[in-house]
């Protein structure tokens, strides 16, 4: 399957995933999880396309993340954190692959640079969801801080490094590569 493919199918598991959820109240944290599950459906299988990524992994993509969107339509517990794990192997494999690939190159451009520190974010991101899934609350946070975790490694963490490390690669400016140190 295509990346494209994959990315409306994930799209319209995410849509799915909206209306068993609907209506989503702005008051409640379940519009942060239709956010955080919109990076693994649909938006990181189009990010991936910025990057070397390996075509299994790719494959894999939709699979986890359609795991981990069932994981949030249950209620927190052991089932829900199970469901939840496939994303996070995934995660640490796109992570240790990107890593390996750094250990045979310098990173003296900076679009490298923010692609390895994606990569290595994304599972960060992923430990929390398994957390959040869980109900497990590290270092005594509240639920909404832990969801709101998981939105920001998947976003922050992931989705900013690697739209920097892109633009940076493909517009000039010292400007551009200053700030995607920064972003780094």
């Amino acid at each position: 399957m295509n990346i494209r493919l994959q990315s409306i199918l994930g799209f319209v598991i995410w849509l799915i995933w909206l209306f068993l959820n609907w209506p989503i109240d702005p008051f409640q944290l379940t519009y942060v999880s239709a956010l955080i599950l919109a990076a693994p459906l649909w938006l990181l299988p189009i990010a991936w396309q910025l990057t070397s990524v390996s075509q299994k992994l790719i494959h894999a993509c939709l699979p986890a993340a359609t795991l981990l969107s069932t994981a949030f339509l249950l209620e927190q517990g052991w089932v829900a954190a199970m469901l939840s794990v496939p994303w996070l192997v995934l995660t640490m494999v796109a992570a240790f692959q990107k890593w390996r690939f750094r250990k045979r190159r310098i990173f003296r451009k900076p679009a490298d640079l923010c692609h390895l520190v994606a990569y290595l974010y994304l599972p960060v991101g992923a430990i929390w969801a398994v957390a959040d899934r869980l109900g497990f609350q590290p270092m005594g946070f509240s639920p909404a801080i832990v969801l709101l975790t998981v939105a920001h490694f998947h976003y922050a963490g992931f989705m900013l490094p690697l739209l920097s490390g892109w633009a940076v690669g493909n517009l000039q400016g010292s400007w551009l590569r200053l700030s995607a140190y920064g972003v780094a």
